[in-house]
Parts: C-alpha cells; structure tokens; sequence
C-alpha cells in the first residue's frame, strides 16, 4: 500500500497569487470600533472593503453581501442572505425594514421577526458604542466575538481576529486538536470556544450584547416550557404547517438565486419553523 502524500504546507502571510489570496477568510467580515488598514497586506490583501457605520467600522471580504439600514437612531446590518418564508418576502432590504418596525416595539418583538428567517446570515443592531447581535438559527453564518487590547471586535472567523490582533493558540486547545479523539468525527471544538483564549463563539439562540467594555450573551428562545400537541390533530396541523414552509423556501430559493444549491440540513431549518408554527 503506497504511503500518503504528505501535505505541504503553505504560509499564507507570503500568497502572491490573486486567486487563492481573494479565498482567504472568504465571505468574511470583521466590525469593530476600531479603524484597520484593509489594504494590500496579509491578510486582507486588498479584497476588503471598510464601511462606516455610526462609530463602527465595518469590513467586509469581496465576496461578502450586506445591507444596512439607519432607522430611528439605530443602525441595522444584514450580513449574509436571508428570506421569509412566512411572508414570502425575499429581499434583505425589505427584511431590515420589519427588523426596525419590530425593534421599536421591544427586543423580544425584534426577535420574534429575525426568527421568522431563513438563510444564513448575521444581524447586528448599532447604537453609538452599543450593540446587539444574532445570527440565522442554526449559526450557520458564524459570530466570533472578543473585548481585545481594549477594543471590542466580531468577526467571521477567529483566525480573522488572531491574525489582526496578534494572539497565541491556547496551550490546552493545541493539545486538543492534536489528540487522536479530535480526528475523529466532525472536528468542531466544544460550546463557545476558540482556539484563542480571548475570542469565543456566538451558539444559536442566543444574543449578543456589547456595551463597553463587557459583552453580554443571552438566550432568547427557549424563554419559557415549550408547548406541544397532545393529540393527532395538534400534531398533523403542526406536519401540515412545517411542509408549507418548507415548500415555500424551496420555491423562493428558485426564485431569488439564478443556479441556486440547496443544502440538506438534517431539518435545522424545520426546527425554527417549527416553534414558529
């Protein structure tokens, strides 16, 4: 049996080639209060753009969508792509707009809107120094988050950050990763954290709230028992409803994308939809 090759590895602090340097944190994105230069270096390599919003500032990788919205003081960013499939209604500027109706009745009518929501994606809610963050139900667009040399930052990945913010690997994590368990299966490290002791990971569910200097996480469903059906019908109404959902995205995934690829989830999507229904 012939022995693997062996992978070379590759620093990516020199790429010169400009394809594999615009794959480089790829449809990412970085906000924080501080000002970066996104020029031609590692590891924006010129693919950045910076976007003022309020006293943040907003970076954004070439491939990455966003939208944002200035309503009633407040600044709402999209990052990602998102639809309703409760509404049908499939334009991210459109959704902000129900966001900020939403926020100006409480935060808790604010999240009851974005979890009507399919896609993958980011919100963030800015207000002068504070803000407010969730993602699309299953965390499928990520949210790495950290207070650094006092300065507050989010970001896509948490390399992104260790890159900018100059941070070592935690000792325990290295050990981790190297281990023969972690090579087994999805390797994916476990609840919030990162491979840097001063960055961690935004779950599902939950929201994030800055204000300096302290983030705050808090779960917004569930917020209470969850009720269920007790009887055939309860249950084969909430069948019947979920199916109307998921018939609904897939018809305005058709619609929205050109060549669209539609991912199995394994039913994360249904499972918002269904303590929606």
């Amino acid at each position: 049996m012939a022995s693997p090759t062996p992978v070379k590895e590759v620093d990516v602090r020199n790429l010169t080639d400009k394809m594999h340097q615009r794959a480089l944190f790829a449809r990412g994105y970085l906000l924080t209060s501080h000002e970066l230069d996104a020029g031609g270096e590692f590891p924006f390599f010129g693919n950045w753009t910076r976007t003022k919003v309020g006293a943040w500032n907003l970076y954004t990788h070439c491939f990455t969508k966003h939208y944002c919205l200035n309503a009633n003081g407040a600044h709402i960013v999209l990052i990602g792509h998102a639809y309703n499939p409760f509404s049908r209604i499939v334009d991210e500027s459109s959704l902000l707009e129900d966001a900020a109706a939403a926020l100006e009745k409480s935060e808790k009518a604010f999240y009851s809107v974005v979890s009507e929501w399919s896609g993958r994606f980011v919100v963030i809610v800015l207000r002068d120094k504070e803000m407010l963050a969730v993602q699309d139900c299953a965390g499928m667009r990520t949210l790495f988050y950290g207070y650094i040399h006092g300065v507050p930052y989010l970001a896509s990945h948490a390399q992104l950050l260790s890159d900018v913010c100059d941070l070592e690997t935690t000792p325990w994590i290295s050990d981790l990763v190297e281990s023969r368990e972690y090579k087994v299966g999805i390797r994916f490290l476990p609840g919030d954290v990162s491979p840097f002791s001063e960055v961690k990971r935004l779950g599902p569910n939950t929201s994030l709230k800055y204000c300096e200097p302290t983030f705050k996480v808090e779960r917004f469903y569930p917020s209470a028992s969850l009720p269920y059906g007790n009887n055939e019908d309860d249950q084969a109404a909430r069948v019947t409803k979920i199916a109307e959902l998921l018939r609904a995205s897939l018809e305005i995934i058709s619609e929205k994308w050109n060549s669209p690829a539609i991912s199995l989830t394994g039913g994360l999507t249904a499972k918002r939809h269904l303590r929606l229904a």
